[in-house]
């Protein structure tokens, strides 16, 4: 669930799609890249280690269920113990994010606008934010907030019908219980396994603007530093 308090028209645009029907493209399209989605992707998190590992796609009892965040599985590269991402598995997250954003839907949160996804069958992304103090929009805003930028709330809420997902030890330790109808995800599985301070080397490689965002990726897609 997201809420915007406040933010100018033109700073976030946000867009949705269905995660089963951008799974039928690729397949279709380009069928050599689907079988590594079904394979270990490494993304950083605050658990155990700092990172963890889980496919991209996965089925389970004819369900699909699928988490990915093209930046977090960038980041997980600064660590020098996580394996790298092989040419076929940054192509296939690239053309993931290509047509999710293809066949999405595009729109502009305004304040007081709130909105509801199920994350393990709706993939969201936002654009970056534009905000330069030139518009009518942005000076009513810097009236409203103190540094006249945007302020969303997002939670993240467990319904008690929640599915049932693959039973193995690394979705356990990033959801918790994989058992249908109970409460899992947060930031609980991360406590569990021990939270992590922030790895310096990625707090450095930030620091040092040696990590170019997004730069493992070939950024076809027309917004500008589109995180999904």
């Amino acid at each position: 669930m997201m809420f915007q308090l406040y933010g100018t028209r033109q700073s976030n645009p946000d867009a949705y799609s269905k995660r089963q029907a951008i799974a039928f493209s690729p397949a279709e399209e380009h069928p050599n890249l689907c079988a590594r989605l079904y394979q270990l992707c490494y993304r950083i998190w605050d658990g155990v280690n700092g990172w963890f590992d889980l496919p991209v796609w996965s089925i389970h009892k004819g369900k699909f269920t699928t988490q990915v965040s093209p930046s977090c599985n960038e980041n997980a590269h600064v660590l020098p113990e996580v394996p790298r991402l092989d040419e076929d598995g940054i192509e296939a997250i690239d053309v993931l994010e290509e047509i999710g954003l293809r066949e999405s839907v595009e729109f502009m949160m305004q304040t007081g606008m709130v909105y509801w996804l199920n994350n393990h069958v709706v993939y969201h992304g936002r654009d970056s934010w534009r905000f330069n103090g030139d518009t009518d929009a942005d000076k009513t805003q810097t009236k409203e907030g103190a540094d006249g930028g945007r302020l969303m709330l997002r939670m993240w809420i467990s319904p008690y019908e929640t599915r049932e997902l693959p039973s193995t030890e690394k979705y356990k330790l990033c959801w918790g219980s994989t058992e249908a109808g109970v409460l899992r995800g947060g930031l609980e599985p991360a406590i569990k396994s021990g939270l992590s301070p922030q790895r310096k080397e990625l707090v450095d490689a930030v620091s040092s603007g040696k990590v170019d965002y997004y730069g493992l990726f070939r950024c076809k897609y027309g917004l500008d530093a589109f995180e999904v």
